[in-house]
């Protein structure tokens, strides 16, 4: 018995029931009495056998059919593919029963009960396009028009919200032909990945539909619905990777861990508040480290908690990724962004946001003329309300490329009072402008320094920063009992409210320093420099000394071994912690003139004459 209008299925569907009846055991012969219900016909005399298979129950669900029975058809073939998921013949024929149901419905003009049915003849094989003819009419029936896509799309939401997602999922299906958008193609790949919890199988269909929707089109208003659905993607890639690592499948695991953070990033880039993104991001990038330490995971964990913002983890991040690959240009970028991000949060300590402003500074020093260098400095002025500063470094920045980043102009126009004309700003020397405002140069001295308001609508620069009356008695007892961990709270919360204290810098320093935390103590010691507080660059002096030990150890060690390519990369280790030394870039020139690269040596030597020309 044939159900369908297409021919060639037709044809398929009787050769599949020709097959059947080759099964049976004297079918023709013997006569079984039905059982009773819905399905059986009360005592009504069927030919097929009572199913004790799949094909039997097919064949069982024909015959239903033929005498119009169909709960009880529906019944049958339901068995018949629930036995045998993969045969499209018993899928084709469970289709065309709900779809005669429907007609039978329909017929009696009971609109909303046959258009579940062929909805849900839709669901079961989506080729069955006379169902949906038959649909169109059912609505019709109902009183809407199925011809307006936005009555097919408020069908189908209401569906969902109500938890039917096989009614759904056919509105949808048919929603997408009459819309072939991004967000129609995701709202279908939605609902079916909610099916796969039951229905495995619409999971897979659910990933499909969503892959075609990010190569639609999305309009202008819809970046929430794109982001939300590259999410579900890296959410289905991250289920899949888990499950290939729980197998012992490695490989397969980190590549689909791989493939579901890219995903989760395009969502990021998209609506950068996407949270759901940002710990799916987190979360494949942990285990992918997990599983291979290797650089690139590393990075990928840092740049996930770079977005939280979590500076604390992502810092630690792009430290391994150090230690593995220091010379690797994608660590390189990555740490501008880091250091972007750092000096543009409200979310970022003192701390941290003085020590990416010293990693910008002594890049500066050594690139005074980079553009993007120069824009995040002059973000981490604006932050720490030093506008004469940030105007300088936003002006030099314009001069050398004004497209490095969409926001820079906006905000030097913002500073400027909005007249967009140059400011006559005496700004605090650049780092590497020889103690010139916004003149490149050799090394300079301490920026950021008060400058002199000059046209109308800049801002006046910042007083001298104030001395005041602070009682640092609690966090110095804490530091001489030892208490360093404590010292170091008590400090912070008094440069949380006061970021110009020189003076608890200075302890700060000192209190990391005991803690042996020799990077962040440098930092400290720094910012107390810039106070002009007493005795801060001799601790900074000494601290550097202390940090740049292991590499200088290490450098005679490989100098006397003869060894210039490990004594070379000492020393770089060495410059990291001091950039500003000549006697590192001379002693560093001469190595690499010993190993031949005479070209990289010239650059060691103008670097260390530039720092002792400006004196530093």
């Amino acid at each position: 018995m044939i159900f369908h209008r297409n021919a060639k299925l037709a044809v398929a569907l009787t050769l599949g029931l020709l097959i059947a009846s080759q099964s049976f055991t004297s079918a023709a012969t013997r006569r079984v009495r039905a059982g009773g219900g819905g399905g059986g016909g009360g005592g009504m005399q069927l030919m097929t056998p009572n199913p004790t298979n799949p094909l039997e129950h097919n064949n069982r669900g024909v015959e239903l059919g033929s005498k119009n029975l169909w709960d009880g058809a529906v019944h049958e073939h339901e068995e018949a593919l629930r036995g045998d998921p993969y045969n499209q013949t018993f899928r084709q024929n469970l289709s065309a029963a709900y779809q005669r149901y429907g007609q039978s419905l329909l017929a009696a003009h009971k609109f909303s009960e046959a258009a579940q049915k062929f909805r849900t003849s839709i669901y079961v094989d989506p080729e069955n396009r006379s169902s949906d003819e038959f649909l169109s009419s059912a609505i019709k029936g109902t009183g809407k028009n199925p011809d307006d896509a936005n009555v097919r799309a408020h069908l189908a939401d209401d569906f969902d919200v109500n938890g039917d997602y096989v009614q759904a999922i056919a509105e949808y299906r048919h929603y997408v032909r009459m819309k072939d958008s991004g967000a129609a193609w995701y709202a279908l790949g939605r609902v079916l990945v909610k099916q796969g919890s039951a229905v495995p199988a619409k999971l897979v269909e659910g990933y499909i539909a969503m892959r075609t929707a990010v190569t639609k089109a999305w309009e202008p208003g819809e970046k929430n619905e794109q982001s939300k659905c590259h999410a579900a993607l890296g959410d289905i890639l991250k289920e899949m990777a888990f499950a290939a690592r729980d197998d012992g499948r490695t490989q397969t695991a980190l590549k689909r861990m791989l493939n579901a953070g890219v995903e989760y990033r395009r969502a990021v880039t998209l609506n950068p508040l996407n949270s759901d993104a940002i710990r799916g991001l987190i979360e494949v990038s942990r285990e992918s480290v997990q599983v291979n330490p290797s650089f690139d995971n590393h990075l990928m964990l840092g740049g996930a908690y770079q977005l939280v913002p979590d500076f604390e983890h992502a810092k630690r991040e792009y430290i391994e990724c150090f230690k593995i690959g220091k010379q690797n240009p994608a660590l390189a970028q990555a740490r501008r962004s880091f250091h972007l991000a750092v000096v543009s949060s409200t979310q970022a300590s003192p701390t941290m946001v003085a020590e990416s402003m010293q990693k910008i500074e002594d890049q500066l020093r050594t690139n005074p003329g980079d553009a993007e260098l120069l824009y995040i400095y002059g973000r981490g002025k604006e932050t720490l309300g030093d506008f004469p500063g940030a105007i300088a470094a936003y002006q030099r920045a314009m001069t050398i490329n004004p497209n490095v980043h969409p926001q820079m102009q906006p905000r030097l126009q913002a500073l400027l009072g909005g007249g967009g004309g140059k400011a006559g700003v005496a700004a605090g020397a650049l780092p590497g402008t020889g103690g010139k405002p916004g003149t490149p140069g050799a090394a300079g001295g301490p920026a950021g320094a008060a400058g002199t308001p000059g046209a109308a609508g800049t801002p006046a620069a910042p007083v001298v920063p104030p001395k005041p009356t602070v009682d640092y008695s609690g966090g110095e007892s804490k530091l001489a009992s030892g208490d360093a961990d404590g010292a170091i709270k008590f400090f912070e919360a008094i440069i949380d409210k006061t970021p110009t204290d020189g003076h608890a810098w200075l302890l700060l320093g000192k209190s990391q320093e005991k803690k042996g935390d020799l990077e962040g103590a440098s930092v400290s010691y720094r910012q107390a420099n810039y106070s002009k507080e007493p005795g801060a660059q001799a601790a900074l002096d000494a601290v550097n000394a202390s940090r740049m030990q292991p590499a200088m150890k290490e450098y005679e060690k490989q100098l006397a071994a003869k060894n210039y390519v490990g004594a070379a990369s000492a020393l770089r280790d060495a410059v990291d912690v001091a950039p500003n030394n000549a006697d590192l870039h001379r002693k560093l020139s001469d190595v690499l003139k010993q190993s031949g690269d005479t070209k990289e040596a010239e650059r060691e030597t103008h670097k260390a004459e530039t720092i002792e020309k400006g004196g530093k």
